[in-house]
């Protein structure tokens, strides 16, 4: 999710970016999970308002899958079929 607590407070946990961007660097298939919050949202909202930066935007259904993965959800498991979805789809490429 990518929170910490610091001096009795609830921040975005830096390191969980600085991780996102070495992947970035390194090529890696990033997975951007925004309905958990924190972070993970932020980042989210920066991959889908720069999505060329990290995908291939003629991919459709994979960028279409990604931004699912800010949808609100009742239950984590909801999340499971979706971001299978996002890795069956990266696989394809």
């Amino acid at each position: 999710m990518g929170n910490k607590v610091e001096n009795g407070n609830v921040v975005l946990a830096d390191g969980v970016r600085k991780e996102f961007e070495i992947a970035h660097e390194l090529g890696l298939a990033l997975i951007p999970v925004g309905c958990s919050g924190f972070m993970a949202q932020e980042l989210w909202s920066e991959v889908m308002g720069n999505v060329s930066k990290y995908y291939d935007k003629s991919n459709v259904d994979l960028i279409e899958a990604i931004n699912g993965l800010g949808e609100d959800i009742d239950k984590p498991e909801q999340l499971i079929s979706k971001i299978v979805n996002v890795i069956d789809l990266m696989s394809k490429e």
